[in-house]
């Protein structure tokens, strides 16, 4: 890539925060000639792996395009709310509705926390009472990630 494209790479992924992506951008690219020497003969094989490999990684990604939309498909044939909370995409909200299925089974909130295992074991004796437990083991460990993805995108969102 040449310099001027790499810099203006540094400076639309750095978000205003680096002083000089010129610089950046010859220091990047003279770190990369100096890292590692390939034999000129093994030029050719290298870049085609390389190119097979980014073909490999352009077909995933369309292939997840695909998927998100058959998703957001699908979604949209369940009553939910989930994706008007600022952060939560439709596949976020589709494993939720998943793994939930209907909440009105649940007799509150603390009820959902401990079916995703989101709940800490007690450890007490007479009057002593532990303070530092760990999450307890047993649940649904996918709803405990979504949750913990949901929570974390929110947070994200909400700065």
């Amino acid at each position: 890539m040449p310099v001027e494209e790499l810099a203006n790479f540094v400076l639309s992924h750095g978000n205003n925060r680096l002083k000089n992506p010129e610089e950046i951008a010859k220091t990047l690219k003279s770190a990369a000639n100096r890292a590692y020497r390939l034999n000129p003969d093994m030029c050719d094989t290298v870049s085609m792996t390389l190119t097979l490999t980014l073909e490999n990684i352009r077909f995933l990604e369309s292939q997840l395009k695909k998927l998100d939309k058959e998703i957001s498909k699908q979604l949209n044939g369940f009553r939910q709310t989930l994706t008007t909370i600022p952060g939560f995409g439709n596949v976020l909200a589709a494993g939720l509705v998943a793994e939930i299925g209907d909440v009105d089974r649940f007799k509150n909130e603390c009820a959902v926390a401990k079916f995703a295992r989101l709940v800490w074991n007690k450890y007490q004796s007479g009057n002593f009472s532990a303070e530092d437990t760990s999450l307890a083991k047993c649940g649904n460990q996918y709803l405990r990630y979504y949750l913990v993805e949901a929570a974390n995108c929110v947070r994200i969102h909400a700065k």
